[in-house]
C-alpha cells in the first residue's frame, strides 16, 4: 500500500484475502497527524505484514506508535531522466543574463512547503544585489500572497509537467526547499540528480539529503535569507557535483533491489 490513506483498505484486503500486506509511510501527512491519532495508526500498523518508511523521521514516528519493526528505505528517482545537462532554457525564456544566478524551487504553493518565506527571503537578498532571480515552479493557495511581494526578479511559472522539470532544473544554479516539515523530498532528490547545490530547512528528512552538497537553515525568512547569501557565495560547481554523487544512492535501480529483498523476507515469514 502506498502511504497512510490506504492503510485501512489494506486491513480489509488482508482480512478478506488472508494474504500478506505491506504499507509504506512516505508523506508529511503522517508526521502531521500521528501524535494526535496514535491509537489509529497503532491499529493500522498492527495488521500489516511489514512497514516501510521513507525517512529516518518517519521511521521514528512509526516506532512511536507500533511495536512492529519498520524498515527505512528512501524515496527514489530516475537518475537517467534527472541528470546534469546544462541548458539556457530559463535564461532565454525570461531574458536573464548569463552572469546572473538563478535560484529555483519546484513546490506546491501551500503552507507546508513555506515558499512564501523563501520569496520574502529572496526579496530581502535581491535588494542588496540585483544579479539573482527566483524561479518558482508550481501553483497553489499562496500564489496571490507571493505575487503581492511585487519583485520583478521573482517569476512564478505555474504548474509544469514533471517531464519538463529536468530542463528547468538544468537551467538554474541553486535549488531551494524551505519546507516547514518534510518527509523525504522527491523534488530535492530530482534537483540533486541534476547537479544543483541545495539550500534546505533543517526539518524532516532533508538533513539526510543535504550534507556537503549545500546548507541547512531554519524555516524563517531571516535564516533562509542568510542561507541564500551563504550558498550564493560558495563554489556552486563543487557543491553541484557532490549533489549528483549523493543522488545516485537514491536511484530506483538501487532501491528496487532493497525492496525486493525485503518483500522476499516478508513472503517467507509467518504473520
Amino acid at each position: 500500500g502506498h502511504d497512510i490513506h490506504v492503510g485501512f483498505v489494506l486491513m480489509i484486503y488482508k482480512w478478506l484475502s488472508r494474504k500478506k500486506s505491506v504499507l509504506t509511510a512516505h508523506s508529511s501527512i503522517f508526521l502531521e497527524t500521528y501524535k494526535r491519532f496514535p491509537w489509529l495508526y497503532k491499529k493500522m500498523f498492527s495488521r500489516q505484514s511489514a512497514i516501510f518508511a521513507t525517512s529516518d523521521e518517519i521511521k521514528t514516528a512509526c516506532d512511536a506508535v507500533t511495536d512492529r519493526p519498520t524498515v527505512f528505505i528512501s524515496n527514489g528517482i530516475d537518475t537517467e531522466k534527472f541528470r546534469p545537462n546544462k541548458t539556457s532554457f530559463l535564461r532565454e525564456k525570461f531574458s536573464i543574463k548569463k552572469t546572473d544566478k538563478i535560484i529555483i524551487t519546484t513546490r506546491r504553493l501551500d503552507k507546508k512547503n513555506n515558499v512564501i518565506a523563501l520569496a520574502k527571503a529572496f526579496d530581502k537578498v535581491s535588494r542588496k544585489t540585483g544579479d539573482i532571480w527566483l524561479i518558482i515552479v508550481g501553483d497553489g493557495e499562496q500564489r496571490n500572497e507571493i505575487e503581492k511581494i511585487n519583485n520583478s526578479k521573482i517569476i512564478l511559472t505555474g504548474f509544469v509537467d514533471n517531464m519538463e522539470i529536468p530542463k528547468y532544473l538544468n537551467s538554474a544554479d541553486v535549488f531551494a526547499i524551505p519546507s516547514l516539515y518534510e518527509a523525504n523530498s522527491i523534488s530535492c532528490l530530482e534537483a540533486m540528480a541534476c547537479g544543483l547545490p541545495v539550500l534546505g530547512t533543517n526539518v524532516g528528512g532533508l538533513p539526510d539529503l543535504i550534507k556537503s552538497n549545500g546548507f541547512l537553515c531554519k524555516p524563517t525568512v531571516t535564516d533562509i535569507a542568510n542561507g541564500l547569501e551563504k550558498i550564493l557565495d560558495s563554489d556552486l560547481s563543487i557543491l553541484g557535483k557532490l549533489s549528483r554523487k549523493a543522488s545516485e544512492e537514491y536511484s530506483w535501480s538501487t532501491l528496487v533491489k532493497k525492496y525486493l529483498n525485503h518483500y522476499r523476507k516478508v513472503l517467507k515469514e509467518k504473520d
